[in-house]
């Protein structure tokens, strides 16, 4: 099995604060989860929606869907799924509310896997956890903290091999804080068009 190639756009959170599916959201009059897919096209050959219910696999037009197979657990519950499906070792993981795609910025993350199982950043003293490379070995610890009903994606990191870039780093290398922007609510999208 190759290291790279598979990717997952998680599309099955609540959206509690937009008050509509995130997963449908459109940006300058084109879906945002539509234009992602677009942009890791790229990059990765395999790509992978995740989904909260078998109802929304008929909103899009792709062809590898994953089902969460353990409900209301968050992220860790479509990260499952979707690692279980993936053709490569390690699967990226972006959100659908994630509307800035950085590929020079995905190909510098892979460069720090070798012997980690997970890959991600650091922003302000806080880890972000998407964009993130995660492993297939995660599969049964995720399981483990399901079953302990411990869902912060954050327990993750604390028993698996884990590699953060530092903030002095990616913006040593020129890289922008715009790649973690999220899109949580109305006025998040709206202060975010304001600077397009």
């Amino acid at each position: 099995m190759r290291d790279f190639g598979s990717a997952v756009v998680l599309a099955g959170g609540k959206s509690s604060r937009m008050g509509f599916d995130k997963s449908t959201m459109v940006l300058q009059n084109k879906k945002l989860i539509e234009s992602t897919i677009k942009k890791l096209d790229s990059l990765f050959d395999d790509i992978i929606i995740s989904v909260d219910s078998i109802e929304k696999k008929s909103e899009f037009n792709h062809a590898k869907i994953a089902v969460d197979k353990v409900k209301g657990v968050g992220p860790l519950g479509g990260m499952i799924s979707a690692l279980e499906m993936a053709q490569s070792d390690k699967l990226f993981v972006i959100p659908c509310d994630m509307p800035v795609i950085d590929t020079k910025y995905i190909s510098f993350m892979m460069k720090y896997m070798d012997d980690n199982e997970i890959i991600l950043s650091e922003k302000k003293g806080y880890f972000e956890p998407f964009p993130g490379f995660y492993s297939k070995s995660l599969i049964p610890r995720i399981e483990e903290l399901i079953n302990q009903n411990r869902r912060s994606i954050r327990a993750i990191f604390e028993c698996s091999r884990t590699k953060v870039i530092s903030e002095s780093e990616w913006k040593k290398l020129g890289f922008s804080e715009e790649i973690f922007t999220n899109l949580n609510t109305t006025q998040d999208v709206e202060k975010y068009l304001s600077y397009k």
